[in-house]
Parts: C-alpha cells; sequence; structure tokens
C-alpha cells in the first residue's frame, strides 16, 4: 500500500512540476542606477524542476539569460547574477546599476512536465524631482505677501473705527 502511495506521489509530481509560488504578474518601479533583486521558487519544497530559466525582452531586446549574445554579454558586463539553489529551489536575478534598457518583462520559467511562469515588469524611470530651493522661496514670498495683505487690511480697519469713533463723538 505505501508503495503505491509513492509510486502515486511521483508520478502526480512529474506531472505538476513546480507550481512556482508568488504572484503570477508583477510590477516593479525603479530608477536608474537602482539595483534590481527579482526571485523565484517552487511552492512545494519537494519540487525539483528540470530546467531553470530567466527571459527578458521588449521593444529592442529578446534576451534568454542564461545563454547571452556577445553584445549581450557586453550590455550586461558585471551587472548581472543569476543564482539557484535546490533546497528550496529558488532563482534569484541580481541586476545592479539599471538602466532605461533593462526596463521590460522577465519571466521566470521552472520546467518539470509542465512549465510554471512568474512575470516580473520593470519600469525604469526618474524619480520625481523633489522640491528644489526654488520651492522654498516661493513660499517665503507667498507668506510675505499675506502679511502684507493682512497688516494693510488691520490698518484700513483700524482708520475706519477710528473715523467712526470721531464721528459718533462729535455727535454727543
Amino acid at each position: 500500500m505505501k508503495l503505491v502511495l509513492f509510486v502515486l506521489y511521483v508520478a502526480l509530481d512529474a506531472i505538476t512540476g513546480c507550481n512556482i509560488s508568488g504572484p503570477e504578474n508583477e510590477t516593479i518601479l525603479k530608477s536608474p542606477g537602482d539595483p534590481l533583486h527579482l526571485q523565484c521558487s517552487c511552492a512545494d519544497p519537494q519540487s525539483k524542476p528540470e530546467t531553470i530559466s530567466w527571459i527578458f525582452t521588449n521593444d529592442k531586446y529578446f534576451t534568454d539569460i542564461p545563454d547571452l549574445s556577445e553584445e549581450e554579454k557586453k550590455r550586461y558586463h558585471g551587472r548581472l547574477q543569476m543564482l539557484n539553489s535546490s533546497a528550496p529551489v529558488t532563482s534569484t536575478l541580481l541586476l545592479s546599476n539599471l538602466t532605461e534598457e533593462d526596463q521590460g518583462l522577465y519571466i521566470c520559467q521552472m520546467t518539470s512536465g509542465q512549465t510554471s511562469e512568474r512575470r516580473f515588469k520593470l519600469i525604469v524611470q526618474e524619480a520625481e524631482p523633489e522640491a528644489g530651493p526654488w520651492m522654498s522661496v516661493w513660499i517665503i514670498l507667498i507668506m510675505r505677501l499675506l502679511l502684507v495683505v493682512l497688516m494693510l487690511g488691520g490698518a484700513v480697519l483700524i482708520c475706519w473705527r477710528c473715523t467712526t469713533m470721531d464721528s459718533t463723538v462729535g455727535h454727543s
């Protein structure tokens, strides 16, 4: 009976393969120069996929990351690492010093009977500029203008009040 269950488990594992844990699609926003850390792993620690690969694609490139062409090796020189561990099965893609050319779709594929994949959409764009020194100058100017308006309004109110009091005192 135990033998039958074991054979059934092994056969089922071969059919289902590795189901990658985590969301199937993920969007990541980074700035140029930032590092990128992508990771995918089998949900079942006992799964052993036959192949693990990373694919990168955008409007300009289609790259099978383990098998880089000479041009791609130059583009990624010193910036790309792919790390795989076996227990649990995990694949990590590290890319340092991001450029706008690195923007696109990164796909982690694990194949064992069937292919399971996880997709990462990377957007590389400049960060929103912080309020520069000109912003504080505008704030100071607006505050000064507001102070002048309040002082003028107060002076007008005081003059009006004095004129009203003088006319009331003169009629008594």
